[in-house]
């Protein structure tokens, strides 16, 4: 069942300032009774790193340099990704939740320490509950602006080699020129099959002038000066 609950209870100091502009979806049960978020209008999202450019990571890379990547399922099913910043708490992607209702919210479960998600014997990995998922109060599912969820595991986790918190970046900082890593499960083609080993592709970071010259009249809502840039032809992280 569903039900409102405070976003002040734990909130760590490093996220409490952009933390209060989200809202609250829950699986706790009270009293019988049900209440939801309103209705938001759902964004056809598909994954997918280009084939030319993703690497297959091997074991021992996937394990020490991403230990901070969760995968998130549903029902036993694969559908996102996301990344540990603390013993309790997933940082994701709202389009990936915004839809989900409380019965949802029940099946939704978090790995951690994994590289290849289809067989339990190549690594021993971690898997957690999901008790609360708290989406950002100004996430619009048209534009995607604000496109940020955190999801709350139902018991903390302990660090290892294999599992730790990302490094958060200060809130000011800028990455223009700078290479970031996208990493995940997603499709290697359009609409084409999932691969089960961990991917990742490199991509530049440009700046938000640029990515308005080349790319303004295509994004919904256009390019906003909250918006990390990055990509490159060939190389990207998803397909809308």
């Amino acid at each position: 069942m569903a039900s409102w609950l405070p976003t002040t209870d734990y909130n760590p100091p490093r996220w409490r300032s952009w933390l209060t502009a989200l809202v609250v979806l829950s699986s706790t049960a009270e009293d019988g009774k049900i209440e939801e978020t309103p209705p938001v209008h759902t964004t056809e999202i598909r994954t997918s790193i280009s084939p030319s450019s993703a690497v297959e990571l091997s074991t021992t890379s996937a394990l020490v340099n991403y230990a901070t990547e969760a995968a998130l399922f549903n029902s036993g099913r694969q559908f996102c990704g996301g990344s540990l910043i603390d013993s309790t708490h997933i940082l994701t992607a709202a389009h990936c939740v915004a839809h989900m209702s409380s019965w949802d919210v029940s099946r939704v479960t978090v790995r951690l320490g994994d590289h290849n998600i289809k067989t339990n014997s190549e690594v021993r990995h971690i898997e957690k509950k999901v008790k609360r998922v708290v989406r950002h109060r100004g996430f619009d599912s048209r534009t995607l602006y604000n496109d940020l969820a955190i999801l709350t595991m139902d018991s903390a986790v302990s660090f290892t080699k294999q599992i730790h918190p990302i490094c958060l970046p200060s809130g000011k900082a800028l990455y223009n020129g700078q290479t970031a890593t996208v990493i995940g499960w997603g499709s290697l083609r359009e609409s084409g099959p999932q691969p089960a080993v961990l991917q990742e592709v490199s991509i530049p970071v440009w700046t938000n002038s640029e990515c308005k010259a080349k790319y303004g009249n295509a994004a919904p809502g256009g390019i906003v000066e909250h918006f990390l840039c990055a990509g490159q032809a060939g190389r990207d992280s998803c397909s809308v």
